[in-house]
C-alpha cells in the first residue's frame, strides 16, 4: 500500500514516538508496488542519514544492503504475527543471521539501563532500530505494531484502536478488497455446492 512521504494510508496516524522510526524503516519497501528505497548503497545511506542514524561521511559496505533487508523483513514478519499471521520462520532466521553478523549485543549503560550496541556505525544504526522494538515489547506497545493482513500489501501500521482489532492498513482499500474477495469465494463455493446437489434430469 503506497502512501505519500510522511503520510499513512487512509489518513491513519503514524506510530507514536520512537516507533515511527521502526515503521518508516519497514515501509521503505513497498510490498505491493515492489519498490525498495534501500535497494542501493546511496539509498540506504541517504535514509540512515536523514533519520540521523549515521553521519553523512559514514561509509557503508555492500553487505549492508542484504543485512538491512533481512532486518526489515524480519520485523515485518514479527508485525504480521501481531496481526494473526503465522511466523515466517525463514524471514526470522535471516534476521537472526544479520544480527549475528553485525555483532549486535546487549550492553549496560552508565545509568544502569540495558541497550543494544554494535561495533560498526551501520550496525549501531540497526541496533538503535531494534532497541526501539525491544523497549516497545517491554512496555506493551509492540503488539500494536501490525503489518496489513492483505498479503500483497503488508504495510506496517500502528493499531490505535481501543481493542486492538485493526487488521488492515486502511479499511477503505485493503479491508474492502479482502472482504470482497472473501465474499466472492463464499458465493463460488455455495454455487458449486448447489451444482453438486442438483438432481440429474
Amino acid at each position: 500500500m503506497s502512501a505519500p512521504a510522511g503520510a499513512e494510508p487512509g489518513a491513519r496516524r503514524a506510530a507514536p514516538g520512537t516507533l515511527r522510526l521502526v515503521q518508516a524503516f519497514v515501509n521503505t519497501f513497498d510490498w505491493e508496488a515492489r519498490r525498495d528505497a534501500l535497494s542501493s548503497l546511496d539509498g540506504l545511506h541517504g535514509w540512515l542519514a536523514d533519520e540521523h542514524l549515521v553521519e553523512p561521511e559514514t561509509e557503508i559496505g555492500i553487505l549492508a544492503l542484504r543485512q538491512a533487508a533481512a532486518l526489515r523483513e524480519g520485523l515485518r514478519a514479527m508485525a504480521r504475527a501481531n496481526n494473526g499471521v503465522p511466523f515466517d520462520r525463514e524471514a526470522l532466521a535471516l534476521m537472526d543471521m544479520a544480527i549475528q553478523e553485525l555483532r549486535i549485543a546487549m550492553s549496560l549503560t552508565s545509568e544502569g539501563s540495558l541497550t543494544l550496541v554494535a561495533p560498526s556505525p551501520f550496525g549501531q544504526a540497526m541496533a538503535e532500530i531494534l532497541d526501539v522494538v525491544r523497549t516497545a515489547m517491554d512496555d506493551g506497545r509492540w503488539r500494536r505494531m501490525k503489518a496489513c493482513r492483505r498479503d500483497v500489501c503488508r504495510w506496517l501500521f500502528y493499531d490505535g484502536s481501543r481493542n486492538q482489532s485493526s487488521h488492515w492498513c486502511t479499511m477503505d482499500i485493503c479491508g474492502n478488497r479482502e472482504k470482497s474477495k472473501s465474499a466472492y469465494h463464499r458465493r463460488k463455493d455455495r454455487l458449486a455446492g448447489e451444482s453438486v446437489k442438483a438432481p440429474k434430469t
